[in-house]
């Protein structure tokens, strides 16, 4: 099993229709190729997204993604073998990033909000990755629920 974790700034924001378009798509797509993960978007242009799968199928999916000219500014947080999924019901979960929702996390960060194609620094870095791990506990969470 193999996982990729990147953020990216989409040229133009995305409205709602396609947003469903973008899922549906990726849905339909990551379930023939045995892919899962989270898709995030904060509303104003920036998506974290993990992917994870066998690495055969992970990989040409991350090169696709990262030549699409619907955004730029695409940085890998991490590129790594991983033991299990964390997403393993998820085709594509998604959530859209609420500031009420971001400033729960420990040590926000406002690089969310700049509507500014900046670069991604440290600090940023490990914000997105607690954004995934807090995302990670709430889908294992939702998945012990539906099985009691």
């Amino acid at each position: 099993m193999f996982e990729i974790l990147y953020v990216s700034r989409c040229r133009h924001r995305f409205d709602d229709a396609s947003l469903t378009e973008l899922l549906r798509i990726a849905r339909r797509n990551n379930h023939a190729h045995d892919i899962t993960g989270l898709l995030l978007y904060d509303g104003r242009g920036t998506f974290i997204q993990v992917l994870e799968g066998p690495q055969q199928a992970v990989e040409p999916l991350y090169e696709r993604i990262s030549g699409d000219n619907r955004h730029d500014h695409v940085h890998v947080l991490s590129r790594q073998s991983i033991k299990r999924r964390s997403f393993p019901e998820w085709q594509m979960g998604f959530y859209l990033m609420t500031s009420e929702l971001i400033r729960k996390v420990d040590g926000f960060s406002d690089f969310l909000f700049s509507d500014t194609n900046q670069n991604i620094d440290n600090q940023e870095q490990a914000f997105a990755l607690r954004m995934l791990d807090y995302f990670r506990l709430k889908a294992r969470r939702e998945q012990e629920d539906s099985s009691c």
